[in-house]
């Protein structure tokens, strides 16, 4: 052990007693912070996430190592200490050994350094940090690989150049081989084969934050096959070739390289994995295992897929397996059939009367494109029920769309929710299809409109949506509404306190809004246009000079208030949304409880002029100085009970008003997912249906970065981008100057002796 230290220490401070060490820290420092903050801060990017960072890694790590590990071994065949080194009492590996950690330990100084940026950007985003430590786990064991394969070009020649551009060649190769332009152009066996054997492929899966023990074991063979391939180069500079020792060893490495590359190439069997993610995005989530843990018949999922499934979908079909084999796996009342849907005739049509058709995919061949067919798709069958997703590209979702599913074929009463009809209101058929899709899987819809006596029957229903009626609603209307909730009942109300013109980009008031419906239980909307400075959509308008990106904060990208109604951290784009003020001793006594949802950040205007609300070349063009910033409520939560005769026992309501209805059309919730997903939280909760909210949760992966000023912004980007590179400078240059005077003092005091 001390001999290995010792060794270690010497090859260490190779790095950092010559300039060249540092040239290298600042300039891969340098360009990986370049190239993070490049992509990161571009405009309309507000993802709080090191995604770009991880990215770009492994292309910049390619280059680096190589250069960074060319000297080890190449420098001292060039000066001639190897063979003296070789011809000590020392072992091979202690050599070998020492090289690779001292080399890793350099690369890793470097990647630690960016450390700077999540730390920095945690001050304007809340990150994962669960995701950012797998990240940085995988890099170095992604790290761990290519310095073994520099060491194995040095070891290979005494010139560097040559030993650079050797490892580089190799890292080039092993990484081209799992993109996607090569994989087309190959048989899918072949494809999927070549995936498995690049570093890429399994640095993707760590860099989402999942340390599965098969991509572990995977950089472990990787390393050892280079270093093993290093050992017999440096073996064969002390032994004869003709010796039986030689050969033997030749055997053993020979032997040692087969089993390193079987276990990375077929490692994919070995199941056990690590979620690190924060919201432990790709683990069961515990409302998932209630489910299937606790069905009273057995839940059958058949899953449809290729003998040879096109590349596009290769890696897919693998990891849908490998979920499926999970959820089996948690309930002895799950069961998983895999059908090779492609395996003849019988089997295709089988599948297609099951409703998963074919998929066709382009694929490149010598003779130009060619197109293949593939099959990826499940059924889902419960007693006399069964559901179909005729085609998955992605894992991602598939808990919650299986748990949809299978909720809805569990359950045998669904709740309702009737639409309001009659007074101006979105229409749910034209104008929200999109959100009354997503309701019907779970819900049963229909549309309340007045009765010959000018009242609203509400009988039979669980919840009421009233999105934004711009014509009077009748006194006798409003009264049996307010009878509804008295008893119980549940309501998700959006209000729009102004119409816009989005043909002039104007606004009028809406006196007919249903805002003095809402005051009685003691949220009042006002009638302005919130706006933030910070947190809003850059939207695509069309000028003379064509289509330009322009920043537009009368859409504002909210923030979800910390409620127990869906996830933290979940944001949705309000348009032309108005602010919500909670007033006290509301007129109906039994509100109990009042729950923010939806905010701004620090930085909301409240628009009172809203005769102009064009786009701007620039922030600094709109006129901010009616009011000043603050957080302003856009949607809140309300419950209470009240004690029904009838039933003799209190009745709960719940009450969701937001001071915005266009958020939930289709142009808009198209364009913007997440808010759909947090209407249908929203939904569920008022249904008491939170199990299925919190799943449905874990789709949500975005985190916003807001930056409270410009002055922060570019403090953050330069701190990283210059401030790291020159503090390496600095300290390279006073351990250099302290070096050479530390030279010239044993010199001069050997004059001196002399």
């Amino acid at each position: 052990m001390n001999t290995f230290l010792a060794l270690f220490r010497k090859d260490l401070k190779g790095y950092y007693d010559q300039p060249t060490g540092y040239v290298l820290l600042v300039i891969f420092v340098g360009v990986i912070s370049w190239l993070f903050f490049r992509t990161a801060l571009a405009a309309g990017s507000q993802d709080a996430s090191l995604r770009a960072l991880f990215d770009a890694l492994p292309f910049i790590l390619a280059i680096f190592i190589p250069a960074a590990t060319m000297r080890l071994f190449a420098e001292e065949f060039r000066d001639g200490t190897m063979e003296l080194l070789l011809t000590q009492p020392l072992r091979s590996w202690t050599v070998l050994g020492s090289k690779f950690a001292s080399g890793l330990t350099f690369v890793t100084t470097g990647i630690i350094l960016t450390i700077g940026i999540p730390l920095l950007l945690e001050t304007s985003g809340n990150m994962d940090t669960g995701a950012i430590a797998a990240q940085y786990i995988g890099s170095i064991f992604f790290a761990g690989s290519l310095v073994a394969i520099g060491m194995f070009g040095s070891s290979l020649t005494r010139n560097q150049i040559v030993a650079f551009i050797l490892a580089l060649f190799i890292n080039i190769v092993l990484i081209v081989i799992g993109l996607s332009f090569v994989t087309l152009t190959v048989p899918s066996s072949v494809a999927v084969l070549m995936q498995d054997l690049s570093p890429l492929t399994h640095f993707g899966n760590m860099a989402k934050g999942v340390i599965a023990l098969r991509d572990v074991i995977y950089f472990i063979a990787l390393i050892a096959l280079f270093l093993s391939g290093t050992y017999l180069s440096l073996r064969s500079r002390t032994l004869s070739h003709s010796t039986q020792l030689y050969k033997n060893l030749r055997l053993g490495v020979a032997g040692l390289v087969i089993a390193s590359i079987l276990a990375g190439w077929f490692g994919n069997s070995i199941a056990g994995r690590w979620d690190m993610t924060e919201d432990r995005v790709y683990t069961l989530s515990p409302a998932t295992e209630d489910l299937v843990t606790n069905l009273d018949d057995l839940l059958t999922i058949n899953l449809y897929v290729s003998s040879d499934p096109p590349v596009q979908i290769a890696g897919s079909t693998r990891e849908i397996q490998g979920f499926l084999e999970g959820l089996d796996a948690k309930s002895d009342m799950v069961r998983v059939v895999t059908h090779t849907a492609d395996k003849d005739d019988i089997s295709a049509e089988a599948a297609m009367l099951a409703g998963i058709p074919k998929q066709q995919f382009n694929i490149e061949s010598q003779d130009g494109y060619q197109v293949k067919d593939g099959y990826l798709g499940i059924t889902v069958s419960y007693t006399n029920s069964r559901e179909i997703i005729p085609f998955l590209d992605t894992v991602d979702g598939l808990e919650y769309q299986i748990a949809t599913l299978a909720n809805k074929m569990v359950r045998t009463d669904k709740k309702t929710i009737g639409f309001l009809t009659g007074h101006g209101e979105k229409d749910r058929a034209t104008q929200f299809q999109w959100f009354s899709l997503q309701l019907e899987e779970q819900y049963n819809l229909t549309d309340i409109s007045v009765n010959t006596e000018g009242e609203l029957d509400l009988s039979g229903l669980d919840i009421i949506v009233i999105a934004g009626p711009t014509e009077p609603v009748s006194d006798s209307e409003k009264a049996s509404i307010h009878e509804f909730l008295s008893k119980g009942g549940k309501a998700l109300v959006l209000i729009d306190s102004t119409v816009t013109d989005t043909a002039r980009f104007i606004a009028r008031p809406n006196p007919n809004n249903f805002n003095d419906f809402i005051l009685d239980y003691g949220a009042f909307v006002h009638e302005n246009i919130v706006t933030d400075t910070e947190s809003h959509r850059n939207l695509s308008f069309t000028t003379q000079g064509g289509n330009v990106l322009l920043p537009y904060p009368y859409w504002i990208n909210a923030q979800t208030a910390a409620s127990k109604i869906g996830a933290s951290g979940e944001a949705a784009t309000l348009t032309w949304a108005a602010s919500i003020e909670l007033q006290e001793n509301p007129k109906i006594p039994y509100v109990e409880q009042y729950i923010p949802l939806l905010e701004t950040t620090d930085f909301g205007l409240l628009n009172w002029d809203y005769q102009d609300i064009s786009p701007k070349q620039d922030l600094t063009e709109y006129d901010f100085s009616t009011s000043d910033t603050s957080k302003q409520l856009l949607a809140v939560g309300l419950e209470g009970s009240s004690y029904n005769s009838q039933s003799q026992s209190d009745q709960q309501f719940r009450l969701v008003v937001v001071g915005d209805s266009d958020w939930l059309t289709d142009n808009v919730a198209a364009r913007y997912q997440n808010n759909l997903i947090l209407a249908l939280n929203w939904v569920d909760w008022l249904a008491q249906e939170e199990a299925l909210a919190s799943i449905r949760s874990k789709v949500i992966t975005s985190r916003t970065l807001l930056f409270s000023s410009d002055t922060l912004k570019n403090f953050v980007q330069y701190a990283n981008i210059v401030g790291v590179p020159a503090i390496l400078i600095l300290v390279g240059g006073i351990r250099f100057i302290r070096r050479r005077q530390f030279t010239q003092r044993i010199w001069a005091d050997r004059e001196d002796a002399q």
